[in-house]
């Protein structure tokens, strides 16, 4: 029998052991979701999306779906699964609240806030607790659209009530300059006034003066007998008045300047106070940019128009931007060895994900030669690296489990065709693979990449540790040379980024 027939038989044996395995293990009539909450709607939110208790991450959406209330309204019910590791920390009381985030990068995540309660056990524990409504982009637009189009006419009367306020300004303006020309008469009064004040007090003086004779020789006997500390003081009051002369005649020059710039800056007052009141004048009779501005709704109805124009932008674009957000990209590093012969790999890929059940995986490998091969020098040059891009399918979904019962993935597998399949055997913590590529025979022996044989099939169990880490275990090179393969994984998911920025900044 030839090779190739060989490696054929025993790859579609493989996929019917496993297959078989999935059927009679998995359990295909299991129920629903563990718990389901009310929204009065919801936004972005979909299938396997995740569920987080107080910024940590619990589960996930298995459902979402249109109900009504008992006394007819519409309604969403969202379906989801809390991890059982994770159920005895979830805190329930009757202030928990359920709310949609919807991250930066698309998507949404149900946030479910408490700060005590009782463990969550059963769907009784949240009988009365309805989620929150959602807000978003869209619906903050449409609310500054509808406070505008609500407070039209407030809007405009303000805009005249300013109009009319700045056309005052200038009529007072010039009711002041009028008073002041009527009044000019009695303004002249008053420097006569204050003149013949002048001479009241000289009177005043002249008819006392006895007894400022009687309180001058009273001030002399007070000095006579403090004549040591007025000394002292008119000698402090001499200092400072040296001092000051001698300021003023250091900086003399700047002083006789500072008096002319007052002295030529009269005028300019003067010029300043025509041309302010002209300038009134004109932006309150709506002449000039200014005044067209503030006198006429051009501005008011160009805002509107601009707001509309943006949520029309907005509509438009919402078919293209709805696909995106419906995207998973993850990524991961791997490393794996065959301890039998001591060949390792170390790969680092992305996987994209447009559907649930469709995804697309590429990335690039390097791979070590084994113990028994002393390979030859590298050209340093060039780009010793494996790369892989397969285009893979799922099939027969597990609502309970949320997940697939089968994998599928067919391409360039480290530079050479090839494919593999993958089935979980225990919920999302145990799966098993089978890798087949074709080996990368074509080389010289010495070198490196060379592999001897016809295929390279590879069974591995995969076992997730933690959210994000996985240990793996199997055969390698089944066909050729069997040996034990151990590697360890490790993936980034998009909403741990997104959970990361919803949580910086979009915190309630």
């Amino acid at each position: 029998m030839k090779p190739e027939l060989k490696v054929g038989l025993l790859f579609f044996i493989g996929l019917a052991l496993i297959l078989t395995f999935t059927l009679f293990v998995t359990d295909w009539h299991s129920g629903g979701s563990d718990f389901s909450v009310r929204f009065p709607r919801v936004s972005r939110l979909k299938q396997s999306d995740g569920v987080t208790y107080n910024g940590v991450r619990v589960g996930s959406i298995s459902a979402v779906t249109p109900v009504l209330s008992d006394d007819g309204r519409p309604l969403v019910e969202v379906k989801f699964t809390v991890d059982n590791n994770k159920r005895k920390a979830v805190l329930i009381d009757a202030k928990t609240e359920f709310r949609i985030v919807q991250g930066l990068l698309g998507g949404a995540t149900m946030e479910i806030s408490s700060s005590g309660g009782h463990p969550l056990k059963a769907q009784g524990d949240l009988a009365g607790l309805v989620g929150t409504e959602p807000i978003g982009i869209d619906e903050t637009l449409s609310s500054v659209r509808a406070m505008i189009d609500e407070n039209r006419a407030e809007v405009r009367e303000a805009i005249k009530s300013l109009r009319s306020g700045i056309k005052n300004f200038g009529e007072m303006s010039g009711e002041i300059r009028d008073v002041v020309k009527e009044n000019r008469g009695a303004i002249g009064d008053a420097v006569t006034n204050v003149g013949s004040m002048s001479e009241a007090i000289r009177q005043v003086v002249k008819e006392n003066q006895a007894a400022l004779k009687t309180a001058m020789d009273n001030l002399s006997a007070m000095l006579a007998e403090n004549r040591e500390s007025v000394k002292t003081a008119v000698l402090h009051i001499g200092g400072a008045a040296a001092n000051i002369e001698a300021a003023v005649g250091d900086n003399r020059d700047d002083l006789r300047k500072v008096m002319a710039g007052l002295a030529n800056a009269a005028p300019r007052l003067d010029k300043i106070s025509a041309n302010l009141e002209l300038i009134t004048q004109q932006v309150a009779e709506g002449k000039g940019t200014i005044g067209k501005l503030v006198m006429e709704d051009t501005l008011h109805t160009k805002s509107v128009q601009a707001v509309d124009s943006f949520n029309q932008r907005l509509e438009e674009v919402k078919p293209v931007t709805s696909g995106f957000s419906q995207l998973k990209f993850i990524g991961g590093i791997d490393y794996g060895t065959n301890v039998s012969s001591g060949s390792s790999t170390s790969s680092a890929y992305i996987r994209i994900e447009p559907r649930s059940w469709k995804f697309y995986q590429a990335g690039a490998s390097y791979r070590t030669e084994p113990d028994s091969r002393t390979s030859v020098r590298e050209d340093p040059d060039k780009l010793h690296v494996d790369f892989t891009f397969v285009l893979g399918w799922r099939f027969l979904a597990n609502d309970a489990q949320q997940n697939y019962r089968l994998s599928i993935a067919a391409g360039l597998v480290e530079t050479q065709l090839g494919g593999w399949v993958e089935t979980p055997v225990w919920r999302d913590r145990l799966a098993l693979r089978v890798l087949l590529r074709h080996k990368d025979n074509g080389r010289d022996t010495d070198d490196r990449r060379y592999e001897k044989g016809q295929a390279m099939l590879r069974a591995t169990a995969e076992l997730r540790l933690w959210q994000r880490v996985s240990l793996i275990a199997g055969g390698d090179d089944l066909i050729d040379k069997p040996g034990l393969w151990v590697g360890v994984r490790g993936e980034l998911l998009d909403n741990d980024l997104r959970n990361m920025v919803t949580l910086a900044a979009f915190k309630p």
